[in-house]
């Protein structure tokens, strides 16, 4: 039998849900954000050595295919057990013993002596970068506010492509004069400071905490820091955690079955969409004849849309997530059905960079909106867990893109590339669509002080 409670709001949830978004809690969002840096920072590594270890080890292109597709393989089993590791020991060491598993890989990576051994370590590489995601959405998510929390969870996945900038300045610098070790050396050596700091700096969730009466006054030390007058004698727990092997069966009890379901189709779709698009647009540019120049000017601007996830998490705030899902995938669709009656030469280079920065402000949106629903669907208790397994199936997607880009290509060339992203996108909508338990609007983004003193509060 499980022990998740999807039914009555408890004291503390409630309190945080309509509380105000204090100076500490925005800082938590902020620290949340730098451990998303090193996600698109490791990302980014690997790919950044691969030209200098193609001459170190004198092999061609092809055999670093296989670190690069075990690596996402770790990210998505990662995502599934960093999820469950999350709602059992913290969203915090959730967090940061993932940190410290990618920085020993990164420096692992930079003594693999072959490619059978970068693979194996870029493995377990990836379930550190997997474990992660979850964990961090889930901390930002129970540090803030209802009317919020869309933008902030949003907000936080902004930093991941900043990572990915970090990643080239550290590769500009180290690179030339120093060479693949020392830049694999420096991107290890970087997460495990980070994780020293987040020891020291980095809470943990008070909702978690509530699980255990034992946490009572960490608990509210936290309040106090969040700006919330506290009444000593008022009852603070949260339900009982779920039991050893119940977290992943949770989420298909009656209360949550269709809505994980459709979150996992939906997160599917999204990533398929965008993974599509990263992966096989330079061929599909390239076979229309376009040069190495036009073809890097089209995909800068399509990395440029990176800031539509906290812009769905604006409009997730302002209209709820079912109208911002359907707005956004639908104009995703519309985005790809003008890409595909759009000439593709170098006099309308113009017209399609505009179209690709539009239509990955889209995109992108779509993705953050898969860890804003999943945030949202879950309560505490299986939130890591939850989230986790969307991201998971999401990453299945990124993966499946790699033949539904070469297939589409290959049957109908830029019109059927385009059409299969279309497809996409209609599913992400009707997906999404089908989730019964949406995030509200907002009625109010005014911050409010809470009293926890009030004898309302203790009601049911």
């Amino acid at each position: 039998m499980s022990t998740v409670d999807s039914g009555r709001q408890s004291v503390l949830g409630e309190a945080i849900d309509r509380g105000k978004w204090s100076r500490f809690q925005i800082l938590v969002l902020l620290l949340v954000s730098l451990a998303f840096i090193i996600e698109g920072l490791t990302n980014q590594l690997t790919s950044l050595s691969i030209p200098s270890l193609m001459k170190a080890w004198n092999l061609p292109r092809e055999p670093f295919a296989l670190p690069l597709a075990v690596g996402l393989i770790g990210v998505a089993a990662g995502n599934a057990a960093g999820g469950y590791l999350g709602d059992r020991i913290g969203r915090r060491g959730g967090i940061i013993w993932p940190i410290v598993l990618i920085g020993v890989m990164d420096l692992a990576t930079a003594l693999s002596p072959n490619v059978a051994v970068l693979s194996f370590v870029r493995l377990f590489a990836g379930l550190g970068l997997g474990a992660l995601i979850p964990n961090c959405a889930t901390l930002v998510a129970e540090f803030t506010p209802q009317r919020r929390r869309a933008f902030a969870v949003a907000f936080s996945l902004l930093f991941v492509p900043l990572g990915i900038v970090v990643a080239g300045v550290l590769g500009s610098l180290i690179l030339p004069g120093y060479g693949w070790r020392a830049l694999l050396i420096a991107g290890g050596f970087i997460p495990l400071l980070a994780a020293l700091f987040f020891w020291f700096a980095l809470p943990e969730s008070p909702r978690w905490l509530a699980r255990d009466s034992r946490n009572r006054v960490a608990i509210l030390a936290l309040l106090r820091r969040m700006e919330m007058r506290i009444g000593e004698d008022l009852d603070i727990s949260e339900g009982a955690a779920t039991r050893a092997g119940e977290g992943m069966a949770a989420l298909f009890s009656p209360a949550f079955r269709r809505d994980t379901l459709f979150l996992w189709a939906m997160g599917f779709c999204a990533y398929m969409t965008s993974y599509v698009i990263l992966n096989w647009a330079p061929a599909m540019l390239a076979g229309q004849g376009l040069g190495l120049e036009i073809t890097s000017r089209s995909l800068s601007a399509w990395s440029l849309g990176g800031f539509g996830s906290p812009l769905i998490g604006l409009a997730v705030q302002r209209y709820g997530s079912r109208r911002a899902l359907a707005g956004f995938s639908l104009a995703a669709a519309a985005g790809t059905l003008v890409l595909m009656i759009l000439p593709l030469n170098a006099e309308r280079i113009l017209w399609l960079m505009a179209m690709l920065l539009i239509e990955n402000i889209f995109v992108v949106g779509l993705l953050g909106a898969v860890y804003v629903l999943a945030t949202h669907i879950y309560p505490s208790a299986i939130r890591s867990t939850g989230t986790g397994a969307a991201s998971a199936l999401g990453r299945l997607g990124a993966m499946s893109s790699a033949y539904a880009g070469v297939y589409s290509l290959h049957l109908g060339g830029p019109v059927g590339y385009f059409a299969c992203m279309t497809a996409t996108s209609l599913l992400t909508f009707a997906f999404a669509m089908a989730v019964r338990n949406h995030v509200p609007p907002s009625v109010s983004t005014r911050d409010k002080e809470i009293s926890l003193m009030r004898p309302e509060w203790s009601k049911p």
